[in-house]
């Protein structure tokens, strides 16, 4: 077993904003018995990243990946721009929830 490292372009918000908008979601507390971090990943394909090795889920980030890699990465910054404001606007109208884009090394 190996710790991998790379880095993540997230838009995205910390669990407590998660759980302020879904704390009382009928669907998670039905189907996901409660667990907020199990119903973002599975019953909304939310992803995270995480900034070091077992990180606990409250120091990670939940929200849409704009980008991604293990080495340095050429990105167009406009369409990612866009990317990120088009992303910031759907999960706050569905969701309830304020992004941010955060950069951050993704460690697992």
């Amino acid at each position: 077993m190996g710790i991998d490292i790379g880095w993540k372009l997230i838009q995205g918000a910390p669990l407590e904003a998660w759980e302020e908008a879904l704390g009382e979601d009928e669907q998670m507390i039905d189907n996901f018995d409660g667990d907020l971090v199990w119903f973002l990943q599975e019953g909304l394909g939310i992803d995270s990243v995480s900034p070091r090795y077992d990180s606990d889920s409250s120091e990670r980030i939940f929200g849409v990946e704009l980008a991604q890699g293990e080495y340095p990465k050429d990105i167009n910054l406009r369409e990612l721009s866009d990317k990120a404001i088009e992303i910031a606007q759907e999960l706050e109208a569905k969701y309830g929830v304020k992004t941010t884009t955060v950069c951050s090394q993704d460690v697992w």
